[in-house]
């Protein structure tokens, strides 16, 4: 029996996510239990020609994978639930990132494979959650700007953003 297509979705957005997270030379670890963070991203840096070392900067990342987005101008419109959106807004410290993998609209496949090239249709969205949650009960709308693609440059911007955030802090106090 196949999986279900939103297993499926789920599936397709988590090997994205975790293609362009090794191509920024990061790492990505799975929290356990399952609190509403999908996943740590964590910066690596080399030590020596042979040894590596975590850099100590991460971000906290929920990911959703949709076909229920517009383009509105240059943004991406997602309706994001309530309670995964505060989540990420409610953190003590450091960054809650929502990932959207906007998958294709009107029943095209996502995944095309042949001798060349594996290929994943569309892409994904990030999003800095701010620290002021929602009052909203079932769902907030995002808006997205459409420079915000998740790709290795991403990853690399959102892990100085921590550094940046976690300076302020260290300033407040």
């Amino acid at each position: 029996m196949p999986l279900p297509p939103s297993l499926v979705k789920q599936e397709l957005h988590f090997a994205y996510f975790r293609a362009v997270v090794a191509d920024a030379g990061a790492t990505a670890a799975t929290p356990t239990p399952d609190i509403g963070i999908d996943f740590i991203v964590s910066g690596a840096r080399i030590r020596n020609e042979t040894k590596y070392a975590p850099t100590g900067l991460s971000f906290f990342c929920q990911l959703k994978s949709t076909i229920d987005w517009t383009i509105r101008g240059d943004d991406v419109v997602y309706a994001v639930e309530a309670d995964a959106y505060n989540k990420l807004a409610e953190l003590e410290k450091g960054l809650g990132i929502l990932i959207v993998y906007a998958l294709p609209q009107h029943g095209i496949s996502p995944l095309t494979v042949d001798e060349s090239c594996l290929q994943l249709r569309k892409c994904c969205y990030w999003y800095h959650i701010p620290r002021e949650p929602t009052l909203n009960t079932s769902s907030i709308t995002i808006k997205i700007p459409r420079t915000q693609l998740f790709d290795r440059n991403a990853v690399a911007r959102l892990l100085e953003l921590d550094r940046m955030d976690a300076y302020r802090n260290e300033e407040a106090e």
